[in-house]
């Protein structure tokens, strides 16, 4: 769109434990998702990244248990893993690109220090080369000996 009828300025922050604790702690909602948040990658991690709905379900249990974000849990539970499913899944998609884009990176800058050192140390080896040449032929009269 070459005419854009609105632009709209977000700031973006950081809801990860240990992030933000001003806003956490003014907003118990948000600070219950994040924990919400928490719980699922727990868990995921303990069943070996085996089974995500697994995961999910499981910190929605504890989570009504613990009467954190009860009600909402209770209402909305299909809604809330399918949208956790879709959004972890986009998450890995975007981890696992930024890997790949990081380790072809570094591939490429291994190999361009590589070529570059490898000019260097030629072209500082043919100049010792020559240095000492000249310096062998000014000590036997100008000439090399052979």
């Amino acid at each position: 769109m070459d005419n854009p009828q609105i632009e709209l300025i977000c700031k973006v922050y950081n809801i990860n434990p240990g992030n933000n604790t001003e806003i956490m702690e003014k907003c118990p909602t948000l600070r219950e998702y994040t924990y919400f948040v928490e719980l699922v990658r727990k868990n995921f991690k303990e069943n070996g990244y085996e089974d995500l709905g697994k995961a999910i379900n499981q910190a929605i249990d504890q989570c009504i248990r613990e009467d954190i974000l009860k009600d909402f849990l209770i209402e909305n539970r299909s809604e809330v893993t399918k949208v956790m499913q879709l959004d972890y899944t986009f998450e890995r998609q975007l981890e696992l690109e930024r890997e790949a884009a990081s380790s072809q990176a570094w591939q490429q800058g291994l190999e361009q220090g590589l070529t570059k050192g490898l000019e260097r140390g030629l072209a500082t080896g043919m100049e010792r080369g020559r240095l000492h040449n000249a310096g062998g032929e000014e000590e036997r009269g100008g000439r090399a000996e052979k």
